[in-house]
């Protein structure tokens, strides 16, 4: 098995997370509504502003998924909670299911180490 790496992303990632962006546009056949660009998730994602967080999921060293991931809260609950807008790894990726499962398995123990009670997903 493939050594896996979870590490938060730099502006230096913009570019690969397009990429990503656009491999899940492609596999849910909606790569006609992408619109973004490298300038601008640079700009969203990294910028001094931003509300969001992404990390890059590596094996052996080459990126092959990323999550992006935002907190938010429930009134209705009055509770933190952890909103996952996308977590995608590469389906081409050799032991894709295993890389899949380590990512969100990275998920669910972020989320136990924080203030979270809810965690969210598309």
């Amino acid at each position: 098995m493939s050594k896996i790496t979870i590490r938060k992303a730099t502006i230096e990632d913009a570019q690969v997370i397009l990429g990503f962006v656009h491999e899940l546009a492609k596999e849910e056949k909606a790569e006609h509504e992408v619109e973004t660009s490298k300038e601008q998730l640079a700009k969203t994602l990294f910028g001094k502003n931003s509300t969001s967080h992404v990390i890059i999921c590596e094996a052996e060293g080459v990126p092959i998924g990323h999550a992006v991931y935002f907190f938010n809260y429930s009134t209705w609950q009055g509770k933190n909670g952890l909103y996952i807008e996308d977590l995608y790894i590469l389906g081409s990726t050799p032991m894709f299911l295993a890389n899949y499962f380590i990512f969100f398995l990275f998920f669910l123990f972020f989320f136990s180490q924080s203030s979270c009670s809810l965690i969210k997903s598309w």
